[in-house]
């Protein structure tokens, strides 16, 4: 699978077992959950191929950092306010 998706590398040892595990499933299963899952496990692969990045994210984080995030309603009509 990593001749198709050499970005897999990117993974330590443990999370890539874990994707090719997960992708041959859902490959198997439900093309439409494959090409989401393999999106999401690129992503991650992307976050490790970035030193700087991974460190940003291992990171601590300061409390002043944090907005409010809300569920999207329904509709996905508008955003409550925070005012």
């Amino acid at each position: 699978m990593t001749r198709e998706y050499p970005w897999l590398a990117d993974l330590p040892d443990d999370g890539r077992a874990e994707a090719v595990a997960e992708l041959t499933h859902v490959r198997i299963t439900k093309t439409e959950v494959f090409v989401h899952e393999l999106t999401a496990w690129q992503h991650t692969a992307e976050i490790y191929a970035d030193p700087e990045l991974l460190d940003k994210l291992r990171g601590p984080c300061e409390v002043s950092e944090f907005v409010a995030a809300y569920r999207p309603s329904a509709s996905l009509g508008t955003i409550p306010s925070t005012d």
